[in-house]
């Protein structure tokens, strides 16, 4: 399914949303990078986060953490990782896909 999902990405990236794999010999580690929202005060600005895909990925979420620094009431300071219900293995549905969910999280930049 990774490989799938980064073909997308390379293919026909959402505008503003870059993610592949960090390394092509593993596609558990993807690094990605959200161009910030046209008017929202992150605007002009690039962030890179990781994404880390467990083993039993779709039905599970991935780990994902701001590389860039940035204040975010849903994000972790020091460490970076993103606090959304969407990467809750409660609320993660297989369905949702890193496409899905870079869009989620530049939506957030839109509105924190």
């Amino acid at each position: 399914r990774l490989m799938v999902e980064a073909r997308e990405m390379l293919g026909s990236p959402p505008p503003g949303l870059y993610a592949s794999p960090a390394d092509e010999k593993d596609v558990t580690r993807w690094i990605c990078t959200i161009c910030g929202p046209a008017g929202s005060a992150y605007e002009g600005g690039m962030f890179r986060l990781s994404a880390d895909f467990p083993p039993d990925y779709p039905l599970n979420p991935p780990r994902v953490a701001f590389l860039t620094a940035l204040f975010h009431p849903n994000v972790d300071a020091r460490s970076g990782r993103v606090c959304v219900d969407l990467l809750e293995p409660d609320h993660w549905t297989p369905a949702a896909s890193i496409r899905v969910l870079l869009l989620s999280l530049q939506s957030l930049l839109c509105d924190p």
